[in-house]
């Protein structure tokens, strides 16, 4: 019965290799071993020696179709990038929308959110200084945070986030999150409840 090519005979090593007993010397420089290359593993490995699979989500695949260069800089060489205000508001955002969850359901309001814009935006300036050059007087970061406030808003007309209710916050240790459906009341905007 032939064997399939590359396969080793279960009674020993393959033809012209090395006796029974005797040391491989190793792969060639250049050659990689049996799970040294991404995605490739080896009996025994476990999930933790093995990486995930590449993925790409829908910016950058958005950043390959505009430039494929772009993509390249981004994602392959990893380059930094200088900060952009756009960058920054949404990473400003994002800050206050975790640290409004902190909050007792009730008190995660529209003004509660508002009023922690600007000490966030101190903190995400003591953690990235290179953030406080984006502006070049206090009338356009004025401008920039009322932009970030609109964003705000415009979440409270998606999103009602006192629905949700939460243990411990994950910075803290285990998280519990569960979404509670209040009756007649749709869980989007726009659609009818059942």
């Amino acid at each position: 019965m032939a064997q399939p090519s590359g396969a080793q005979p279960p009674d020993g090593p393959p033809p012209g290799g090395p006796p029974s007993g005797a040391q491989s010397p190793g792969p060639a420089p250049g050659d990689t071993a049996p799970g040294d290359a991404p995605g490739d593993t080896t009996p025994g490995d476990t999930v933790a020696n093995t990486s995930a699979p590449p993925s790409l989500s829908p910016s950058r695949a958005g950043d390959f179709l505009t430039c494929p260069l772009l993509y390249r800089f981004r994602v392959i060489d990893r380059l930094p990038e200088p900060p952009s205000p756009a960058a920054a508001r949404g990473t400003l955002v994002h800050a206050v929308l975790e640290r409004l969850f902190d909050e007792p359901a009730a008190g995660r309001t529209p003004e509660t959110a508002r009023a922690m814009l600007a000490p966030q935006w101190e903190r995400l300036i003591a953690d990235e200084p290179e953030l406080a050059g984006l502006f070049s007087d206090e009338e356009e970061r004025t401008a920039w945070l009322a932009e970030a406030s609109d964003m705000l808003d415009r979440y409270f007309t998606l999103e009602d986030p006192t629905r949700l209710t939460s243990g411990p916050t994950a910075r803290s240790g285990s998280s519990t999150t569960r979404l509670v459906r209040r009756p007649g009341r749709s869980s989007r905007p726009g659609r009818c409840s059942r």
